[in-house]
């Protein structure tokens, strides 16, 4: 069964008391590796310069759980499938590490990896007679909020241009 898969690795920790919580980000790609001076940098380089990183209020916001609360398997585990179905992460963890100075506690880590947010969109549209642009950005400033601008272009539509524009919060 997926949910008692999911619950599995917390379990164990059912009921103690969450000391503590830190917020972890992993990078966005993770084989990058810094240019050196003087060195040309590739396209992974560059795009890691362009992203923003989830600000860490947008993380804490997405979590259910908080210090000094027991713990519950499903509760966690629900908030790690939460956090990954957020469209500005690429992956989330919750980890659960007990304390060493007390038996009844433990503390909790959360850890995310963002996608890379902003993006350009070229397809055909009515059987190749026109075409279809969009750019979106899925993590605005690292705010999680979200902006989609499209133009569509057809000669078998009246008028032959088209825009849309949506935000998402």
């Amino acid at each position: 069964d997926q949910q008692l898969q999911s619950i599995k690795e917390y379990v164990a920790y059912e009921g103690k008391v969450i000391k503590s919580i830190s917020l972890m980000q992993t990078d966005i790609f993770n084989d990058v590796v810094d240019a050196k001076p003087g060195q040309k940098k590739n396209l992974k380089q560059r795009m890691k310069e362009w992203h923003t990183n989830t600000r860490p209020w947008v993380i804490k916001n997405s979590i259910f759980f908080h210090e000094n609360e027991k713990v519950s398997s499903y509760r966690l585990a629900d908030n790690a499938r939460y956090l990954r179905s957020l469209p500005f992460l690429h992956d989330a963890r919750i980890y659960v590490t007990p304390c060493d100075d007390n038996a009844d506690s433990v503390e909790v880590i959360v850890l995310t990896q963002d996608i890379f947010a902003p993006a350009i969109a070229i397809y055909p549209v009515d059987n190749a007679t026109g075409a279809m642009a969009k750019f979106y950005h899925t993590n605005i400033n690292g705010w999680g909020q979200a902006i989609d601008a499209g133009l569509e272009v057809s000669s078998q539509r009246n008028p032959m241009a088209g825009t849309s524009l949506s935000y998402t919060k």
